[in-house]
């Protein structure tokens, strides 16, 4: 790998101070000078980290490009972003991939592999970064993009997770020694991937060749082929390609957060799930009830949860738990419970005095908890917008609701 050096330079763009906030920095691949756009979520971190690998953009490769809608994306999940400009795009040094590939379908190959060092030397430069938790980083790209993702993800082991979003759709049927390269880096390639492509991209057979490869090698991955999608603009031969545009955002996103979050966020921990004695996903509600006492059960029909409510005995502690199990009749399991400053509307509750206002888990979740100690005990959250808070990890959920930044009621769930 070519050598690499930190950043030369830093310089804020004008919409810093705005809601679609990004700086423009610059770093070094080698003899290159690479411009890039770094996104980061509100809060001190450290914070998990996605570097974006843009597509070809063909006839627009000089224009910097800042891929907001990926940007607003992972922020708002808790994400630093950065988004760099590979060598021949924007502002970065180096010449447009099709002024040194030309037609030889090879040469395309030895470019991307080029272009792959440029992701790669942005490591270093996220390293110097005290808010970036680079132990906790995915390589994300479409297109191009996702051909130089599944490169990176072969190469470094400094990637937690990858998000292969239609690379190679374009190119798959016409370019043999691309496909080879690809085949190649799926046999390599350790990290847990995420692929998607629609039904009509030009081809799909991109994303299942390599979905198959991680399967058969034991891999952790998940394969999403999304229904055919149709864009709002432009007519492209092959409209699929374009869910992974900002026009399609609505389609894919949820999967992409999700699949990240089970990979780079902290798992809570059994002390954090258990409260009051009560663990999720080990004691039941027939252990609640015989800890704590009866209460009036509040079935809720077949496929949503029975819950038991508690109130604190004393009115002015102004405290409620709910504790629930999954489908009616499946008393064994636990599977959420919930912490409340108000009355829920449809239980009825019994009041004890072993519910006080400083109820918490095992771990030390309490209502009137602040933002920052729930970021020092749980890592960086994965949303943080209109007064809620969520900590998403691969098999458990904390969901709150904040006022002033300090918890009035959170909820955990185990999956």
């Amino acid at each position: 790998m070519r050598t690499l050096a930190l950043c030369i330079g830093i310089v804020a763009s004008a919409a810093y101070a705005q809601g679609d906030a990004y700086t423009e920095v610059f770093y070094s691949s080698g003899s290159l000078r690479i411009q890039a756009y770094l996104y980061r979520p509100p809060g001190d971190g450290p914070f998990p980290v996605v570097i974006y690998n843009h597509g070809s953009r063909d006839g627009r490769e000089r224009a910097s490009v800042p891929f907001e809608y990926i940007g607003r994306m992972l922020t708002k999940a808790g994400y630093v972003v950065l988004v760099p400009e590979r060598r021949g795009y924007g502002k970065s040094d180096g010449a447009i991939w099709w002024q040194e590939v030309g037609n030889s379908q090879s040469q395309l190959v030895a470019r991307l592999q080029a272009e792959t060092d440029d992701v790669l030397a942005a490591i270093p430069y996220l390293q110097s970064l005290q808010y970036a938790d680079t132990k906790r980083m995915a390589v994300m790209g479409w297109s191009f993009g996702g051909i130089v993702t599944m490169f990176a993800a072969s190469r470094s082991g400094a990637f937690a997770a990858a998000v292969n979003q239609a690379g190679a759709a374009l190119s798959w049927d016409g370019n043999p020694s691309l496909r080879a390269a690809l085949i190649a880096a799926a046999e390599k390639s350790a990290t847990p991937a995420l692929f998607m492509v629609a039904a009509n991209d030009r081809t799909t057979s991109s994303i299942t060749t390599l979905a198959d490869i991680y399967k058969a090698r034991g891999i952790p991955h998940r394969a999403v082929i999304y229904e055919p999608f149709t864009p709002t603009q432009g007519r492209p031969a092959a409209p699929g390609h374009a869910v992974f545009s900002a026009q399609g955002t609505a389609v894919w996103e949820a999967d992409v957060v999700r699949f990240l979050d089970r990979h780079l966020k902290r798992e809570l921990s059994e002390a954090d799930t258990t409260l009051m004695g009560m663990r999720l996903g080990k004691d039941g509600l027939s252990d609640v009830l015989s800890r704590i006492g009866l209460a009036p059960l509040t079935p809720k029909g077949e496929q949503a949860p029975d819950e038991l409510c508690y109130a604190a005995e004393n009115p002015f502690e102004a405290t409620w738990v709910v504790f629930g199990s999954g489908a009616r009749g499946r008393w064994e399991v636990l599977t959420h419970f919930r912490v409340l400053s108000s009355a829920p509307a449809d239980l009825t509750c019994r009041r004890t005095p072993l519910i006080t206002a400083m109820v918490a888990t095992d771990s030390g979740i309490h209502k009137g908890m602040s933002l920052q100690e729930l970021h020092t005990r749980l890592g960086a959250p994965s949303q943080t917008e209109g007064g809620r808070v969520v900590f998403a990890s691969a098999r458990r959920t904390l969901r709150g609701t904040l006022e002033n930044g300090r918890l009035t009621a959170f909820e955990i769930v185990s999956d």
